[in-house]
């Protein structure tokens, strides 16, 4: 995504703050990911459970270990991916 930039929460506990921007960026800067998102949206179907796996399967990828930010997520989601 070349020219673009991720922008995190301003406020909240600190563990959504970092878990908003591990969300994007999992699925916005990963090519994968992006196209999963991109083929769902062609589709109509959003499935919360599908949208976090590709955005910690993103993030697994960057080789970073940031894919622990989304755990907020994964309790507000109730999903266990």
């Amino acid at each position: 995504m070349a020219g673009q930039e991720m922008r995190g929460a301003d406020c909240g506990p600190p563990d959504m703050i970092c878990a908003v921007p591990a969300f994007w960026v999992g699925l916005l800067y990963d090519e994968i990911s992006l196209q999963n998102v991109v083929d769902m949206s062609l589709a109509s179907t959003l499935l919360r459970k599908d949208v976090l796996k590709w955005a910690k399967d993103g993030l697994d990828r960057r080789c970073f270990n940031e894919s622990v930010f989304l755990d907020p997520l994964k309790e507000v989601a109730g999903t266990d991916i």
